[in-house]
């Protein structure tokens, strides 16, 4: 019987989590459409709204058996390998970069920055090519509608999930887009972005699909 109390109880917890989680989220997804074209300034509200992101990320709670749940478990094996193992295991891995990224980000001592870092990365990314895109097309205030809709509609197809679940797909196809926007939009130095869709490209066999 108490055991079954305190189940009742966990999944209670649990449900109110997660009612809290998507509220936040919603909730800091509409103030951002409704702010950005008020305001003056475009990057640093994009960048204030990328931190609130990779906090929520920081502070959420996997459920045991989940796919965030096992990537932990997965870097604290990475964390405690030494240098000559980890150099091993990137050579007979073909994503060698994940786990050379797994092995730095636990050596920060705490696995919630795995999700938080990634979202920083993966949403400055995303968030990058839409700000590009606004000062190369040297926006007017009127036009800051478009881009806050273009944000609002990004962020209402549940990648907030994938971003601190699925890290290394997000986190590579992120990453790429970038490179693949700055080459072609912005025409920047081939050699630079071409070496970071590479590196981008070995953390995922999603990315080499990409690239």
């Amino acid at each position: 019987m108490a055991e079954i109390i305190n189940n009742r109880k966990g999944n209670e917890m649990y449900l109110i989590q997660r009612l809290t989680g998507v509220i936040s989220y919603a909730f800091f997804a509409v103030l951002m459409y409704l702010m950005i074209p008020k305001v003056k300034g475009f990057r640093i509200h994009i960048n204030f709204y990328i931190l609130i992101l990779a906090l929520m990320g920081f502070l959420y709670i996997p459920l045991a058996g989940s796919d965030l749940f096992r990537i932990q478990d997965a870097l604290e094996l990475y964390t405690n390998m030494s240098i000559k193992e980890i150099w091993n295991e990137m050579f007979s891995s073909s994503t060698p970069m994940a786990v050379l990224y797994y092995h730095i980000v636990g050596k920060l001592g705490d696995n919630r920055l795995l999700p938080f870092i990634n979202s920083i990365i993966t949403y400055g990314c995303s968030f990058g090519i839409i700000i590009g895109l606004y000062y190369k097309r040297d926006c007017r205030i009127s036009d800051k509608h478009f881009f806050s809709l273009a944000i609002l509609f990004f962020m209402s197809r549940g990648l907030f999930m994938a971003t601190i679940a699925n890290i290394r797909s997000m986190l590579s196809l992120s990453i790429i887009a970038l490179c693949v926007y700055k080459i072609i939009i912005e025409e920047k130095k081939f050699i630079k972005y071409i070496f970071l869709c590479i590196l981008a490209s070995l953390m995922h066999a999603v990315g080499l699909v990409a690239m």
